[in-house]
């Protein structure tokens, strides 16, 4: 016997969720640009009042623009 394919098989992959940015928002540029003047992330975060979290990971998702 071989294997059954099912639907979910058959149907070409989609995907799913809405796509990616390919450039950073005027605010994450800001950012950014504050990131390659070398502020901490904590000074950025109290200035864009954010986490120090997500400046690391707004850091690692748009390290092509640093």
């Amino acid at each position: 016997m071989g294997i059954k394919k099912t639907m979910v098989d058959m149907i070409a992959q989609y995907v799913r969720g809405r796509p990616r940015h390919r450039y950073p928002t005027k605010k994450i540029e800001e950012i950014l640009n504050l990131l390659r003047m070398g502020l901490s992330f904590a000074q950025i975060g109290r200035e864009y009042n954010c986490s120090r979290q997500y400046i690391h990971q707004l850091k690692l998702r748009w390290a092509k623009f640093l």
